[in-house]
């Protein structure tokens, strides 16, 4: 079965792929506006499919965003499951990551099928002209993305970074893509409202086509409200007694946050090392890392995860991929239930009695951690 609506009857299992924590639980958060609370794997090994009976969505931390391209690409064919009626390959709104490695792994495990790939958020500033992805109308090598310590945006020109996976790049506007769904390769939809992300999804559904799609977390949502279009009940949330903000990222956005934060009253730890206390925390207290670099981000985020997991909190905000899935590891967490999107790319999930919030720290206002404080 492909991208076209899929009926009540048919057991449907519906798999997303993403590099990393916080993109894995974005797409999570997206799945179940459409199918209800969705299992996110965060574990090791791939899943059985059967080990999930219940939610028609899955979606798999795969971990593959800091691999070398040949490992990534590996892996990702390892959790290339069978028995999924749809895929969507979740990517780095930034470009950043091992994309055309994971693309063409997908293309392997799943051949004869176009992939169809979507880059804009708009709602985050992101767009694409042209295949040209842009950051607040900026070219990509020009932001704070391209100078990632441990993960660098390469280009911003997505037909450039797709060249090596050795199949046809074409860019297409989304009334084209119906047209061109005929075709085999990649197809790179330009997008700059979220009107662009409807119409691409809607042209795969209408087109019936079995086709791989791919994207950042705001087209999964348009994609998998395509596919099964009903929408279901957010779950209640949680009364919030105790929450800790972790901030592992080091881009601009995150740290304007947390200044924010401190300048509003928050209180902040800023967390050097094991010898840092975390004691006597407030009732929202935010953790950040230090503005200069103490040692590499990796370890650094499994040095914080492990104080992290020493406090008290029935409620955990994480800004950073890496920093999420350290915590998550370190707290023995291997599956979450993604429920809802709180903000744009900010989803909540449920772990067990753990209210879990998170972002990718390159994106979000000033004062995004109080518009999270006022819906939890």
């Amino acid at each position: 079965m492909g991208a076209g609506a899929m009926e009540e009857s048919d057991l449907v299992r519906v798999l997303a792929l993403a590099d990393d924590a916080t993109g894995a639980l974005e797409v999570g958060a997206q799945f179940a506006c459409a199918a209800g609370p969705t299992p996110v794997w965060l574990g090791g090994e791939p899943p059985a499919l059967d080990a999930f009976p219940s939610p028609p969505c899955l979606v798999i931390d795969t971990e593959t965003r800091h691999l070398p391209p040949e490992e990534a690409a590996a892996r990702v064919r390892r959790f290339a499951l069978p028995g999924v009626a749809a895929v969507y390959k979740k990517t780095d709104s930034t470009l950043r990551g091992n994309i055309a490695a994971e693309f063409r792994a997908l293309l392997d495990a799943w051949p004869g099928r176009p992939l169809v790939y979507v880059p804009a958020y708009p709602d985050l500033g992101r767009t694409v002209v042209n295949g040209e992805l842009l950051v607040d109308g900026q070219p990509l090598a020009e932001t704070a993305f391209a100078r990632d310590p441990l993960n660098p945006a390469s280009t911003g020109n997505i037909p450039t970074l797709l060249a090596g996976c050795g199949v046809s790049v074409t860019v297409v506007l989304p009334a084209q893509l119906a047209a061109a769904l005929q075709r085999a390769g990649i197809l790179v939809c330009d997008g700059s409202r979220n009107e662009d992300l409807a119409a691409a999804a809607e042209a795969l559904r209408a087109a019936k086509v079995d086709a791989l799609a791919a994207g950042p977390g705001a087209f999964a949502g348009y994609w998998v409200r395509a596919i099964l279009p009903h929408h279901a009940a957010v779950p209640a949330r949680p009364r919030t007694e105790r929450c800790l903000v972790v901030n592992g990222s080091r881009h601009p956005a995150s740290r304007e946050q947390v200044r924010w934060a401190k300048e509003q009253g928050w209180q902040v730890v800023v967390w050097r090392g094991p010898e840092t206390t975390l004691a006597d925390l407030g009732p929202w207290t935010v953790i950040t890392t230090p503005d200069e670099l103490l040692d590499s981000p990796s370890a650094v985020a499994r040095e914080l995860a492990r104080a992290v997991s020493q406090s008290s909190f029935d409620a955990l905000v994480v800004f950073g991929g890496d920093t999420l899935h350290a915590i998550c590891a370190e707290l023995r967490i291997e599956v979450v239930t993604a429920c809802e999107e709180l903000l744009p790319g900010v989803p909540l999930a449920r772990a067990g009695d753990l209210t879990l919030i998170s972002k990718a720290g390159g994106f979000g206002a000033a004062d995004l951690l109080e518009g999270i404080r006022k819906l939890v």
